[in-house]
């Protein structure tokens, strides 16, 4: 029975040196994210944490050790997996927003130095906006083949940039269309009409502001309710946790002990859950509180 420990407990720990030696490969100074690589990283990381549950050390100090060492191993990966991916992110944002400078139409300008009113000026708009519109096309398209690469964040932003450029596009068309049909002597009031269109469109988008500011507000209070539960559970697991460690300390019967080790595992995998929900709750304030910081409500 001790040679059949002696073997599981060998293994786990060869699998501890294998899996710190993927993290160094996967985290080298030129490397960049791969996700086949850090697949398989994490797929390691949960197999290891299965075996932790089913196997026995020769010993409870060599358990904690080999624990110690996957769990900050662990927790390497995850960091490193999120650096790398947050920075080949941000280079595809970048690569995209190079690619969007010239393809926006400034359709607020031209409206205020009078080419609207101008079906002449606005015809000589045509071909560059129907090239803009097919290279905007195809930047879409290309961001549709990386998003998955991208952070929610990243890929939020660059989303909403494609949205006001394809905005200001439909806006161009628009006007292009209504002023190709107007003649020379109604234009007045096609000129009318556009501007009052402008400011139905900026209310709706001020109204759309102020739900949107609404909601992140409610999602900042929800957010900030479940960090405190969250603390509050942190702070009863660990109590019982340390209760637990000293009983085991103390006891007498190696039955209890064995069962109370195991106990003392699900404890330390709760602990670790809800350590990472605070991460994520404060990720979520943080993200939230930065968004109404930065809030321009016109």
């Amino acid at each position: 029975m001790t040679a059949f420990f002696s073997e599981n407990w060998q293994n786990i720990d060869k699998k501890i040196s294998r899996l710190e030696s993927k993290i160094t490969n996967a985290t080298g100074l030129f490397n960049s994210y791969n996700q086949r690589e850090w697949s398989e990283i994490i797929d390691l990381c949960d197999e290891l944490f299965k075996d932790f549950k089913t196997v026995r050390y020769p010993s409870k100090n060599e358990r904690e050790n080999a624990w110690q060492r996957y769990f900050h191993l662990r927790d390497k990966a995850y960091k490193e997996k999120n650096k790398q991916r947050e920075q080949l992110s941000a280079s595809h944002k970048r690569g995209i927003y190079n690619r969007l400078i010239s393809l926006d139409y400034d359709w607020l300008g031209d409206f205020l130095i009078g080419h609207v009113i101008s079906f002449g000026i606005l015809a000589t708009r045509k071909e560059d906006m129907q090239w803009a519109g097919k290279k905007l096309n195809e930047v879409g398209a290309y961001f549709k083949t990386v998003k998955y690469e991208m952070t929610r964040t990243d890929k939020s932003e660059v989303h909403q940039r494609l949205v006001n450029i394809r905005s200001n596009h439909d806006a161009f068309w628009s006007r292009y269309k209504k002023v190709s049909q107007a003649q020379y002597e109604q234009r007045r009031s096609e000129q009318q009409k556009a501007w009052n269109e402008k400011q139905n469109a900026w209310e709706e988008k001020r109204e759309k502001g102020r739900r949107i500011k609404e909601r992140i507000e409610q999602n900042l209070s929800k957010n900030r309710q479940g960090l405190d539960k969250a603390i509050d559970a942190l702070d009863r697991h660990e109590s019982r946790r340390s209760k637990l460690k000293d009983d085991i300390y103390n006891a007498y019967s190696d039955s209890w002990r064995s069962k109370a080790e195991g106990w003392l595992y699900e404890l330390d995998t709760k602990i670790n859950d809800i350590r990472e929900s605070i991460s994520r709750y404060r990720d979520w304030i943080s993200e939230d509180q930065n968004k109404l910081n930065n809030w321009n409500d016109y």
